[in-house]
């Protein structure tokens, strides 16, 4: 018997020893496809076109490989709408094949295409399983592995879980030597300081991210212009000049990333500088429209309705407003029949409008001749007939204001603690930002806190920042300078405070489990949600539920 025991639990290893192997052997394949691709992307258009517009037939013994060279192109691209469809048809071609390393970079690059929204948990799960499966035996898959894991706790509240991996990746840079994972590791811990201290402690991050410049700068042009880029936007002033280097890099080698010039668009019209506002609008718009980023198009649009707006040229700001409107609309459409709704929405209702707008010039004229006549027959009798009627009217409209004015400071006292001094005292804060960008964040914030946001898992630093079409800079500058404390604080602060009143409030509410709760409200875990509800009330979650259900019943 023992002897049958040890025969299996060494048929076993074997067996896990070949599908190591073999991931190995896979993963090499797929990594130096890859490698061959971004070659070709620096140095190759003609070939990098061929390569997109090749057909791939599902049965090609290659087709994941052709077609994990797409999204490779399209990512370096910066066209993530199309990265994403291709990186869908690569998970089920390499399913359908029994390819699990395919199957993980068609993920992969799902992830990368969809990191704002997070809506693809699909690839989380994948990194987990070939995390345990690459631990023991490929250092270079695992390294890989880690680096993903990594980027996707980005602005997540799970800081132990990230400084593992990231002492783990350093672990693998020393072993592995390798020039882009010593990059990624100084990438990665320059994020961590940023996320812990924001802009109160930049010399880490900075000091961090010089380190991964010198290794970017051996791996690749675009890793080494990402690392580049990045660095300059940690700062709360970010040199407009750098921003060019990247994006002077980025037409020379053949990548493109629609923030370079979505950030330096921003720049210009935070400074009202017309000429390079209209430049940048004009160079950046062409290419964001190939590749349909309605994000960045809707981002573009809106610091041009602002800059506008703030110089008082009404007719320029309404234009821009109309088309940020517009892609805003498609960025949200869910899709590709959405879309097309929304343009037809969206043409239609502008024709509509100039209609309209025409029908009313061309009756301005009777309009004000029937106006001027009832005036000289009834305006006297009128006025005098309803003269009461109106005072009426006027009082009715003072109370119905001044209850509504009640009614709003009660919900704010209701809602939120005011702070003597922070709300009027700017002074500070406009040394970091300027008010246009304060009350734009202000009234950005409010918004969402009467949306309740707040209540979402990816309420971020950098999905608010999205929100409010802002920067993390400028949003962190804000939390530290002008509301005394940090963005978590502040978060966790509004979750409190609601949990806190639909407790007391709803006795359904009551009975869920605590897991449940913790999801309501924004965290995955019941474990965080009772350690920051202690950290703010001084006692469990689990008694205060249960005092309310002995005052209730009393």
């Amino acid at each position: 018997m023992n002897r049958i025991f040890a025969f299996c639990a060494f048929m076993a290893l074997m067996s896990c020893k070949k599908n190591n192997e073999d991931f190995s052997a896979s993963f090499r394949h797929y990594d130096s496809v890859l490698d061959d691709t971004e070659k070709i992307i620096y140095h190759d258009t003609l070939r990098t076109r061929q390569i997109l517009e090749e057909k791939v037939a599902p049965d090609d013994k290659e087709a994941v490989s052709k077609l994990l060279a797409k999204c490779q192109i399209l990512c370096y691209q910066g066209n993530s709408a199309q990265c994403d469809s291709i990186a869908k048809i690569v998970i089920k071609t390499a399913k359908r094949n029994n390819d699990e390393v395919g199957n993980y970079f068609g993920n992969t690059f799902r992830y990368t295409a969809n990191y704002y929204s997070k809506s693809d948990n699909e690839a989380q799960k994948v990194y987990y399983e070939f995390y345990e499966k690459t631990k023991h035996t490929n250092p270079e898959f695992h390294e890989n592995v880690v680096n993903n894991l990594i980027y996707s706790l980005l602005d997540m509240d799970n800081d132990q879980k990230y400084a593992d991996y990231l002492n783990e990746q350093l672990a693998l840079a020393n072993k592995l030597n390798d020039s882009l994972v010593w990059c990624n590791y100084y990438s990665n811990k320059a994020y961590s300081y940023y996320g812990k201290y924001g802009n109160d402690s930049l010399a880490p991050v900075l000091i961090n991210m010089d380190k991964a410049l010198r290794y970017c700068q051996k791996s690749n042009y675009q890793a080494y212009y990402a690392a580049l880029f990045n660095r300059e936007n940690f700062k709360s002033d970010p040199n407009p000049e750098v921003l060019k280097q990247c994006i002077a890099e980025s037409a020379a080698h053949h990548f493109f990333d629609p923030n370079y010039y979505v950030n330096l668009l921003y720049y210009y019209t935070s400074q009202n500088d017309i000429p390079n506002s209209i430049h940048y609008y004009d160079v950046s718009q062409k290419k964001l429209l190939e590749n349909k980023d309605y994000y960045s198009l809707y981002v573009n649009n809106e610091n041009m309705y602002n800059m506008y707006k703030a110089l008082k040229k009404s007719d320029k700001a309404l234009y821009f407003k109309d088309l940020s409107y517009k892609y805003e609309r498609l960025y949200n459409a869910k899709d590709t029949n959405d879309k097309i709704n929304e343009l037809e929405w969206f043409y239609k209702s502008k024709e509509v409008r100039q209609a309209l707008y025409k029908k009313r010039i061309e009756n301005n004229i009777l309009i004000t001749f029937a106006a001027v006549l009832l005036v000289c027959f009834f305006g006297y009798w009128a006025f005098n007939l309803g003269r009461k009627k109106r005072q009426h009217q006027k009082y009715l409209d003072l109370i119905n204001k001044l209850n509504e004015k009640n009614a709003l400071a009660v919900a704010a006292a209701e809602t939120r603690d005011p702070e003597p001094g922070k709300s009027s005292d700017r002074e500070t804060v406009k040394m970091i930002v300027e008010d246009e960008v304060i009350d734009k964040i202000v009234n950005g914030l409010m918004k969402m806190e009467r949306k309740y946001d707040f209540l979402k898992p990816d309420f971020k630093l950098a999905y608010v920042a999205k929100k409010i079409n802002t920067n993390t800079s400028y949003l962190s500058n804000y939390f530290n300078n002008h509301k005394k404390q940090t963005f978590s604080e502040y978060t966790q602060e509004l979750r409190m405070n609601y949990v806190l009143k639909k407790i007391k409030e709803d006795s359904i509410f009551r009975k869920y489990t605590l897991q449940a709760i913790a999801e309501e409200i924004g965290y995955k875990e019941a474990a965080t949600f009772v350690r920051i509800f202690k950290k703010h009330t001084g006692i469990s979650p689990l008694f205060f539920i249960e005092e309310i259900d002995k005052d209730k019943s009393a």
